[in-house]
């Protein structure tokens, strides 16, 4: 199963402007078409844009969350997940097995009873 991977696309605008600032726009204003002038200027556009752009990765832990996702339940649902480790490394165990299961069973009511927005009335 692949991996989501979250990227995060940042324009840098003060060089954005400088760039096209220092653009030599005569192409553009040169042409006799104005269907030329308008593709030759959205392709100046767009390639300015792309060169002022960074593309950098986000981890998971920085990926924005549901409101509704409080940090507690973030704490509860990495308990949950060290607790089927252990559960994993001995499975012969029958006391980790039933923290394991009750542990799980606990959050999921949790997360079910959670109410998933607020209705606000004015």
């Amino acid at each position: 199963m692949p991996l989501k991977t979250s990227l995060r696309k940042k324009i840098n605008y003060a060089s954005l402007k400088s760039s096209l600032a220092s653009y030599d726009w005569n192409l553009v204003y040169n042409s006799k078409a104005a269907q030329d002038a308008t593709a030759k200027f959205s392709n100046v556009i767009i390639e300015q844009i792309l060169a002022n752009t960074t593309v950098s990765v986000l981890k998971n832990r920085n990926i924005g969350r549901k409101e509704w996702i409080t940090q507690g339940i973030i704490k509860s649902i990495i308990t949950r997940d060290k607790l089927y480790k252990r559960y994993q490394r001995n499975r012969q165990n029958a006391v980790v097995r039933e923290q394991f299961l009750n542990y799980r069973n606990l959050l999921q009511d949790l997360i079910k009873k959670k109410p998933k927005f607020n209705i606000i009335e004015v």
